[in-house]
């Protein structure tokens, strides 16, 4: 092909010069099999790749970081797309920099390895420090918005846009309430402080909306702030600290909320004992008018120390009024110093808004998070990782495919094992909660390529096609492994007997069809048992893939399925290119880059299914995975299905158009190393056992630097 020899010419005159170098070339792809076919003069030294580290392909080893370290490599060459070299780059910067190795992309560009580090004051702010300048001090006043509590948005005013979107579904409200509630606040506020009353009689003045109208959208309010209102943890223990130390605690806040109401989302997050709590609406007077100096009148001489978050009216309207301060900063602010505050640019419609609301709210919870940090978040549990990463594209793809889906209310939508275990359970939930919309019924599929395949195995040619998949062992292991012959039935391989090894299969065609034929008959009842057949309206879901199992169900049940994955592998395969599959995400983003993290999440808690038994029960392979592996696993879930049930409170099907995937795929890239430090034993070591190909791919090695 053109485009090949165009490659080749290219590579050949950026790396001429450095053939005799020491080389390894980072990627698996078609490309990196050109070069090492069409180079054998090129002091190659093996291979890299972002989650194997063992094993060989196109007759080149492929490395480990240690082994690339012992082998003194001076350069390393990125094959990939360029969106994916820059991932690439990003994710071994530091290990080529730490190691003087010398990085390019296939094109001859030198890349950068310098890791640009944030720096900011703010980082040197510790809950240590903030303690102890509390012990000298007799009086200790907290804000309370943004520092003892905080909502789980980007903004407060996102609380008004979640207002309008339920008042117009619900009651279909259309008074631009997200607009005209921030005009009555401000129409008030030129003359006095409001309260929350005085603020809905002006909105229903300007709006004209009717009695009974403003009273549902004063409620409403209420009940999505209350929603979204969640205490900052590591505050709520100064304050405990603060109490221990028998000091003098008030709370002081600008809001137009009652001090009842406020005074019970405190309790709610656990935030009793104080002295007092002053609302300026109760006041009449605010934090940057009157409301401090009524404060010191109240304390009389003691020594103040106010902590809060914003610069205008915790910190400068304290100093006016001769008041030592602490600032510590909200969610928001944290995020614009940090390693993320780019998502903020991509950032389109109340969607991404609340995703990267509840982001900042998990990761930024702490103010002191971004302590000696360089800008990074840091994570421990697996609870956090699943909610924060991955949780936001796997929310995005349910959007999508109920989207898509959403019209064909006879259909069955097979989630196929294993990745489509948490898949499964997270539609069931939504489909509840649509329920006027009438989802398609969902089921939890038992299927895996080693069943598909070895059950769709009808003759020599099937079989041959059976051999494209790549398979890391000897001949014996491929034939007990993926076509479940007996030690009696698998004859020794004798390479002067064989001149292929496709030829020492066929050798084996007769146990293999056979073989085959006794495991389809079982597969088949399973089948039939839950009443699926050709004729039915079938939707196949699958996480990544070529479309394998797809192909091999298409023609099982004699059924055209239609297929909707996370995205989809390119093949050569003129079968699979044949297949009707859709996916929102593609070979060139991120998701591709870093599938294998969610991957080893989606899946169940039981081995690979291989078969059926005479009474039709499944039979999986060993299960290799540790308990703590499966306890991390059951972590990462539910923190993912916390993510997804705190989402769709607000967001339903039918606000996202199908074609929106909004931000998931950033999020996902901000688990990288470059981004956050993970402090998870488990996932810093986690190993899939790919049954099918016969390797161990290991997760945690796009971590390891």
């Amino acid at each position: 092909m053109m485009s090949d020899i165009i490659f080749l010419n290219t590579f050949k005159e950026n790396f001429e010069k450095h053939k005799n170098k020491r080389i390894v070339i980072y990627g698996l792809s078609y490309g990196t099999k050109l070069i090492v076919e069409n180079f054998p003069d090129f002091n190659i030294c093996g291979l890299m790749d972002g989650y194997r580290t063992d094993g060989s392909i196109y007759e080149k080893k492929i490395l480990s970081y240690q082994e690339v370290i012992a082998l003194q490599i001076d350069m390393i060459i990125i094959v990939a797309r360029p969106n994916i070299t820059e991932l690439i780059r990003n994710r071994i910067a530091a290990f080529c920099k730490k190691n003087s190795i010398v990085l390019f992309s296939a094109d001859g560009k030198k890349l950068n390895i310098k890791m640009n580090k944030l720096d900011n004051e703010y980082f040197s702010i510790s809950r240590e420090l903030l303690q102890n300048k509390i012990d000298t001090y007799d009086i200790i006043s907290f804000d309370v918005f943004d520092t003892l509590l905080m909502r789980k948005t980007l903004q407060p005013k996102d609380i008004f846009s979640l207002v309008e979107v339920r008042a117009m579904k619900e009651k279909n409200i259309q008074c631009a309430f997200e607009k005209n509630r921030i005009l009555a606040e401000q129409n008030l506020l030129a003359s006095f402080i409001p309260n929350y009353l005085q603020i809905y009689n002006e909105l229903q003045f300007i709006t004209g909306i009717s009695d009974d109208e403003k009273e549902y959208l004063m409620d409403l309010e209420l009940r999505i702030e209350s929603q979204m209102l969640i205490p900052r943890k590591e505050m709520v223990r100064v304050f405990d600290y603060a109490k221990s130390r028998n000091k003098k605690i008030y709370l002081i806040s600008d809001m137009y909320l009652s001090s009842n109401w406020i005074g019970n989302q405190l309790k709610k997050a656990g935030i009793i004992g104080y002295d007092e709590l002053m609302i300026s609406n109760e006041y009449s007077t605010s934090k940057g008018q009157n409301l401090f100096n009524v404060f010191i009148h109240k304390v009389k001489d003691k020594k103040i120390l106010h902590i809060g978050d914003s610069e205008a009216f915790d910190i400068m309207a304290a100093q006016r009024n001769g008041i030592d301060n602490f600032r510590i900063l909200s969610a928001y602010d944290m995020l614009q110093i940090s390693v993320y505050k780019e998502v903020l640019y991509e950032i389109v419609d109340l969607t991404g808004r609340l995703q990267v609301g509840y982001f900042i709210s998990r990761i930024f919870n702490s103010p002191f998070a971004l302590f000696e940090s360089d800008g990074k978040g840091r994570v421990k549990t697996g609870r956090d990782i699943g909610y924060i990463y991955m949780a936001p594209i796997i929310t995005d793809f349910l959007l999508w495919l109920a989207n898509k889906i959403k019209d064909k209310k006879s259909a069955r939508v097979l989630f196929s094992a294993r990745d489509g275990y948490l898949i499964d359970k997270l539609y069931g939930i939504l489909r509840k909660k649509e329920s006027l919309i009438k989802l398609p019924e969902g089921l939890y599929f038992l299927t895996s390529r080693i069943l598909c395949i070895s059950a769709s195995l009808f003759n020599e040619d099937d079989i041959l096609w059976s051999m494209n998949n790549t398979f890391s062992g000897s001949p014996e292991e491929l034939l007990k492994k993926r076509y479940f012959l007996t030690e009696g039935e698998i004859e020794y391989f004798d390479p002067n007997k064989y001149s292929s090894i496709s030829q020492y299969i066929l050798a084996h065609k007769k146990a293999i069809l056979s073989k085959s034929a006794e495991i389809r008959e079982k597969y088949m009842e399973y089948i039939s048992g839950l009443g699926l057949n050709g004729d039915d309206d079938l939707i196949f879901f699958d996480f990544v893939s070529t479309g394998t199992c797809q192909l091999c169900l298409s023609r099982l049940l004699n059924a055209d399925l239609k297929g909707y994955y996370f995205y989809r592998f390119n093949t050569m395969d003129i079968a699979k290119q044949k297949l009707l599959i859709e996916a929102p995400y593609t070979s060139e983003g991120i998701l591709a880059a870093n599938s294998l993290l969610l991957e080893c999440i989606l899946t169940s808690f039981v081995p690979t299914v291989k078969g059926f038994d005479s009474s039709g029960k499944p039979v999986y392979l060993e299960e290799r995975r540790t308990e703590e592996e499966l306890c991390y696993i059951k972590e990462v879930q539910d923190g993912i299905v916390e993510y997804f049930e705190d989402f769709i409170k607000y967001r339903d099907v039918d606000d996202l158009d199908a074609k929106d995937i909004s931000l998931g795929e950033i999020f996902l890239k901000f688990i990288t190393p470059q981004y956050s430090t993970i402090i998870n034993n488990i996932f810093r070591t986690y190993i899939i056992d790919d049954e099918f190909h016969n390797e161990n791919l290991h997760v945690s090695n796009i971590y390891q630097y």
